[in-house]
């Protein structure tokens, strides 16, 4: 019954109602709209809606303006001319609305409309239009405003007063450059003004839909709309005005913004982990280890703004800064760097690692606690966050401010996570560094036993190892091969166990058979080496640093690049520093004659790079030593 009172209304409502499907086809037109047109119910349904009532020279545009609606989904209004059976001309102005299904599928194109034919005869000019059209424009759904050919507001239905948020009174006779609201772009920012709809309607003489931007208010308010914009023109194409339709898509973008923030959120979480799981996987030299830990300072900077930040490990009751940033001087940071802060001088932080909490101090104005160091009187605020592995306090985490109140839990439990990252991985560097010291006290023993069987040689690999490795510095070689350099220089010469004592320490040259056995100690040293797990191709630079670079050397005749530029450096420190020094069948022949066998073989048995390097490396440590004395 209800239904049928319904479309009762419908049917004989004084307005036109009309539904056309995707295909043009018409499925529902009311009475009304039949007894103006002269057509019978069965004489309309499922034909061409376009074919049977619009004129051939309104297809193309109407076609365009459904299309709209269809993508778009918003509704629209616009004024056409319809044909009667007769063949009279009705002006229609329309209401349009899309309607889709549950699968947001397009279904009809609902259209009201209001026969303005009489209307349109009589209309002299835009106000007599706007009475006429007031009730449909107070009705509408959407925001409905009109601006005169000034830019001026004119007329604004009261969905439009709704949107903005103030009355009709108030919206006549503004335009976009009104002091009292901002135009601006969805993020804030000064939007282009001949992108404006009235400026693009005024200046091309067409429509233009979904225009996206905001009305600022002076107390901060935002609105956000999308705005359709047509421009009201005469017989002669002069332009009038412009009509808008306004839609407060306010809700939808603040969603879409708290959705990108909780995108950037996430991304800089996931990127916090993964420095997190570099930084306790991949510290394996000190350097490494300082720049990493200095990259978790900037890092932390971008999460908590501060104005200083360092990490400090806990030794013996003192903590010792490893890493700092910001602090506004270079000296200052150098100073604090230096500091060895005893803990019984330093009660802010030694609560925060005896009670293993941090602590954050909102104004050291007043708090008595806070120790002065010179140069840090602008500090107001601070937070120490003590770092612990299995129970064990290794260091403390400080940030501070030159603003009060700049730290809060909040800014602790956004890194919290990050300080137990800095607690693995320092844990992890400490029993690198151990493992480094056990290796280098190995390295060490196998040099004293070289030595026991050759005592004359004694500090012999040391020297090398110095000269080679101011050799690899000079020639700008990266840390990795400079300490490879360092560790093969200790145990160069250890193949030299399995040779007699009698032959190392024979007062008169060797002879040939004498020779040929120490000749060998390169490949002893090979074979002893060669199992041991170094970082680094300790075994095979042994092996190598008695080749030359013309294929003359031992034991495997090696020649130019073929040779590890390792061995290469070797080989000439062990030369400089040999003949350098006292040997069983001679006294030391001295510097300058280790430079005449440099400089006479060079690029013949020894590398030029190498040789250069060498001497200049050898003149600047005479001249220190020179100094010294």
């Amino acid at each position: 019954m209800e239904k049928t009172f319904q479309y009762s209304l419908i049917d004989k409502a004084p307005v036109f109602f009309v539904a056309i499907d995707p295909d043009s086809k018409t499925r529902f037109i009311n009475q009304t709209m039949l007894n103006a047109l002269g057509y019978s119910r069965h004489e309309v349904l499922n034909k061409d809606y376009f074919q049977q009532f619009v004129p051939h020279e309104q297809h193309s545009m109407l076609k365009k303006i459904f299309m709209s609606l269809q993508q778009n989904g918003s509704p629209t209004h616009n004024e056409n001319i319809i044909l009667t059976k007769d063949g009279r001309e009705l002006w229609v102005h329309w209401y349009g609305q899309p309607v889709y299904n549950n699968n947001n599928e397009y279904q009809y194109l609902i259209g009201v409309g209001i026969n303005i034919t009489e209307q349109k005869k009589s209309e002299q000019d835009l106000g007599n239009q706007l009475n006429i059209n007031n009730l449909l424009m107070n009705t509408s759904p959407v925001g409905i405003a009109i601006m005169d050919k000034e830019g001026k507001t004119i007329y604004a239905n009261k969905r439009a007063e709704k949107i903005l948020g103030i009355g009709s009174d108030e919206i006549k006779n503004r335009d976009y450059k009104d002091t009292r609201w901002e135009i601006t772009d969805l993020d804030g920012n000064p939007f282009d003004e001949e992108s404006l709809p009235y400026y693009l309607v005024k200046k091309y003489h067409k429509s233009f839909y979904g225009i996206e931007h905001a009305i600022k208010w002076s107390d901060g308010r935002m609105v956000f709309l999308s705005v359709n914009a047509s421009p009201i023109l005469d017989e002669d194409n002069n332009f009038q005005g412009g009509v808008f339709s306004l839609t407060d898509i306010t809700d939808q973008k603040l969603k879409e913004k708290e959705r990108e923030m909780l995108l950037s959120l996430e991304k800089e979480q996931n990127r916090l982990i993964t420095m997190e799981q570099e930084m306790t996987l991949n510290l394996i030299s000190e350097k490494d280890f300082s720049t990493k830990l200095q990259q978790v300072l900037e890092f932390i900077a971008k999460i908590i703004p501060n104005d200083g930040a360092d990490i400090a490990l806990l030794e013996e009751n003192q903590l010792q800064v490893i890493a700092i940033q910001g602090y506004k001087k270079e000296e200052l940071q150098e100073k604090i760097k230096n500091l060895r802060q005893d803990l019984s001088h330093y009660p802010i932080e030694k609560e925060a690692i005896f009670s293993k909490k941090p602590i954050i101090i909102n104004d050291f104005t007043k708090d008595l606690r806070w120790q002065n160091i010179d140069g840090t009187q602008w500090i107001r605020s601070f937070i120490t966050i003590p770092f612990t592995f299995e129970g064990e306090v290794l260091g403390t985490l400080d940030l501070v401010s030159e603003k009060p109140n700049s730290f809060t839990l909040e800014s602790q439990k956004k890194i919290e996570s990050f300080v137990h990252g800095i607690a693995i991985a320092i844990h992890n560097y400490q029993d690198y560094k151990k493992l480094e010291k056990n290796r280098n006290d190995i390295i060490l023993a196998m040099t004293r036993i070289v030595e026991t069987r050759d005592p004359y040689t004694a500090g012999h690999q040391e020297g090398v190892a110095r000269i080679a490795t101011n050799i690899a510095r000079e020639m700008g070689l990266n840390d990795d091969i400079i300490e490879a350099i360092r560790i093969a220089s200790l145990v160069h010469d250890i193949g030299k166990i399995s040779i007699p004592s009698e032959i190392l320490n024979k007062p008169s040259r060797l002879n040939e058979i004498e020779y040929n056995l120490v000749k060998n100690h390169p490949k002893l040293g090979y074979e002893i080496l060669k199992d041991i797990s170094f970082t680094y191709p300790i075994a095979d630079i042994v092996y190598q640093h008695h080749e030359k670079i013309d294929g003359s050397g031992y034991p495997g005749g090696l020649k130019g690049d073929n040779i590890m530029i390792e061995a290469r450096i070797i080989c000439a420190a062990d030369v400089y520093e040999a003949m350098a020094s006292h040997r069983p069948y001679r006294p030391a022949l001295g510097a300058q004659a280790a430079e005449e066998e440099l400089l006479k073989n060079k690029g013949i048995l020894y590398d030029s790079m190498v040789v250069e390097a060498c001497i200049k490396v050898c003149r600047q440590e005479q001249l220190i030593m020179l100094f010294k004395d």
